[in-house]
């Protein structure tokens, strides 16, 4: 009975689901939905909606119909002033809340209105005409006095879309939430890389990597651009790495040693997801990442021991076939934010990285080709 009444219920639910997407029209008297609008772009859906029933095209203006939504956008039926005179256009709606942001799009104009509930329609300029020193930031501080945090958001507000419907989705809440930034910043730290052969041009150098690797330096830069103002952004950066590796094996009297001294230019491209709006703030980040030997010196030494004499023969022609590496790599960190730019943060990274091989002309080289697994420990500021 119990399950009778669940599936009841989701089959009344299915139809409202499928409702809130449907194209519709409205009037004072007529809600129709379902029907098919054309979508003829912001200008066009601004002055005119065109349903198409059958073979027909049916077309309402601002004075026939009061509402229209199509694919989950909504215009509306306003008399507002464009330009040098009052006229009736489709408003599209960017943002709904106690304050409602509009936006209409006409030949080389776009401008913005405000709707507060049970209020008309109040026109957005960036600048006004009449006295230039007033602009959208003036308009929008007189219309958000009643929460406390608005003003210091309303500084960091730009005059788009996504950063106004922002601006009033926190007025809606008055949330302390400062508005995000792109902030660039510095680090530094220390890198643990693990190689490990991939294949080697010569069977005899298989058994060679019981390894020992040092911790090495790195240094880096970056940016970080906030994504849709969300709890996502992008970060972009380039660090430079010094490693410094020795791989040894013995195997009777035969002693195998490789020593690598490389300088490594590495590009993360993350995505980085910070959910929490501390002082004190937690992130994860994760991404691809490209590393290009900038300098590698490879030396190998084959080691003979016979009786009490012990020869060393170097092999000067022994080079990596790898310039490239791709990989990826995952990290978690906090930050103590200073403001909405200055912070200072400890980030801890993961990553793998496959060398990419590269042909290589001269003959009586013996390559390898190396890929490598570690950790990165680093320390930084942004501003």
């Amino acid at each position: 009975m119990i399950k009778r009444r669940y599936l009841v219920l989701l089959l009344c639910w299915l139809p409202f689901a499928g409702l809130s997407q449907e194209s519709y029209y409205s009037t004072d008297t007529l809600f129709q939905s379902g029907v098919k609008i054309v979508d003829r772009g912001y200008k066009s859906n601004a002055r005119i909606c065109y349903i198409v029933e059958g073979k027909d095209t049916l077309v309402f203006t601002p004075n026939d119909i009061n509402e229209y939504g199509i694919n989950g956008t909504v215009y509306v039926s306003a008399e507002v002033p464009i330009v040098n005179r009052v006229e009736k256009v489709f408003l599209r709606r960017v943002y709904k809340g106690e304050v409602s942001l509009y936006a209409y799009h006409g030949k080389g104009l776009k401008t913005f209105f405000l709707e507060r509930e049970g209020g008309g329609f109040l026109p957005l300029p960036k600048v006004d005409k009449e006295n230039p020193k007033i602009t959208y930031k003036d308009l929008l501080e007189r219309e958000t006095l009643d929460c406390e945090y608005a003003l210091n958001n309303l500084r960091h507000t730009r005059y788009s879309e996504s950063s106004l419907a922002v601006f009033l989705h926190k007025y809606q809440h008055c949330s302390n939430r400062p508005m995000p930034a792109t902030r660039l910043g510095f680090y530094g730290g220390l890198s643990q890389l693990n190689i490990s052969p991939v294949s080697l041009d010569d069977d005899s150098y298989s058994s060679l990597f019981n390894k020992t690797s040092q911790p090495s330096w790195l240094f880096g830069a970056f940016v970080d651009i906030p994504l849709f103002y969300s709890d996502f952004s992008a970060t972009l950066g380039a660090r430079l790495l010094t490693t410094s590796q020795s791989y040894f094996f013995i195997a009777g009297n035969l002693g195998q040693d490789l020593v690598i001294n490389a300088t490594k230019l590495e590009i993360p491209i993350l995505i980085k997801y910070a959910p929490f709006q501390n002082r004190i703030r937690p992130y994860l980040t994760a991404g691809p990442v490209f590393s290009f030997n900038l300098k590698d010196e490879s030396l190998f030494f084959l080691t003979n021991f016979s009786q009490e004499i012990i020869t060393i023969e170097r092999h000067d022609h022994v080079t990596s076939s790898s310039t490239l590496a791709v990989g990826a790599t995952a990290g978690l960190g906090a930050e103590y934010k200073f403001n909405r730019r200055n912070a200072v943060f400890l980030e801890l990274h993961f990553s793998f990285q496959n060398a990419i091989e590269n042909r290589i002309e001269d003959r009586s080289s013996r390559s390898f080709l190396l890929n490598q697994t570690g950790i990165q420990l680093f320390t930084g500021i942004s501003f």
